[in-house]
């Protein structure tokens, strides 16, 4: 739940399907799209509360700093298929540009 939460993104059916039975075992369900089932099996409310208030990646990293955001996004891609593999992310322009701008330095 958390890395939907955080992401914005949706745990892709593949991977429900696949979950390992140690897993389920925890609590974690998945309905029969192959959605997670969250708050609906969520141990506590605290729980619930906490993932909520997460923030989502999109609307934490500052506007200017999309580069750094779509960097971000790739690595932390849910669906292994679409994720950023080392070598596409060490080719990722974020890691080949100035990384401060004249705004930061002035901050």
């Amino acid at each position: 739940a958390a890395i939907e939460q955080v992401t914005g993104l949706r745990i892709p059916p593949q991977m429900a399907n696949g979950v390992a039975e140690r897993i389920l075992e925890k609590g974690v369900a998945f309905d029969d799209s192959s959605r997670l089932l969250w708050p609906e099996n969520a141990e506590s409310q605290r729980q619930v509360e906490h993932v909520e208030q997460m923030p989502v990646l999109h609307e934490f990293v500052l506007d200017r700093h999309h580069d750094f955001l779509s960097f971000l996004q790739g690595l932390l891609q849910i669906d292994p298929e679409k994720r950023l593999s080392p070598e596409r992310a060490l080719r990722h322009p974020f890691l080949h540009k100035e990384c401060l701008t004249e705004v930061d330095r002035d901050e």
